[in-house]
């Protein structure tokens, strides 16, 4: 099991990944990027991983995804100030 799939394990639990059927091209795109290019920065801690993807999702107006991913990222000890 390589870095991107042991976060994705830990981050959301086993569950699909978001919006695979209702958007494939967002979902992809959001897989590559949270699973692969910020989890292979080796300098970056989980929380700051997480804090990266949910500005990600803010930046790119993934509000859905946004909410979906927000409560799994307690798990990653970012607070709720950090979170606002």
């Amino acid at each position: 099991m390589d870095n991107g799939e042991k976060y994705q394990d830990k981050l959301l639990n086993n569950k699909a990944i978001l919006f695979g059927e209702t958007d494939p091209d967002f979902a992809k795109f959001f897989a590559d990027f949270a699973f692969d290019d910020v989890v292979n920065q080796n300098d970056l801690d989980d929380k700051t991983c997480m804090m990266a993807i949910l500005a990600t999702l803010i930046g790119c107006q993934g509000r859905k995804a946004f909410e979906s991913i927000l409560p799994d990222s307690l798990k990653m000890n970012v607070t709720p100030v950090e979170k606002k």
